[in-house]
C-alpha cells in the first residue's frame, strides 16, 4: 500500500495538475493496490469519476 509520505506526494502532485486545468474525462489506473489508491486520491483531488481498472494498464509480463 502507498505510505503516509506516498499519499502526501500524490496529494502534491495532484493540486499541481488541478492548476494545469487538465481535461480529462476520469482517472484509470491498473489493478495494482498502489495503483488503485494513487488513481483514487487524484480523483478526489480533480473531482473526476474513478472509471473502471484496466487489466490493459500492466506492464506486459506482470500478470
Amino acid at each position: 500500500p502507498l505510505t503516509q509520505w506516498g499519499c502526501a506526494a500524490v496529494q502534491a502532485a495532484a493540486h499541481k495538475l488541478a492548476k494545469k486545468s487538465p481535461s480529462a474525462q476520469g482517472v484509470r489506473s491498473s489493478p495494482y493496490l498502489r495503483a488503485r489508491q494513487t488513481a483514487e486520491i487524484v480523483s478526489e483531488v480533480l473531482n473526476l469519476p474513478l472509471l473502471p481498472e484496466s487489466a490493459e494498464l500492466v506492464p506486459s509480463g506482470d500478470s
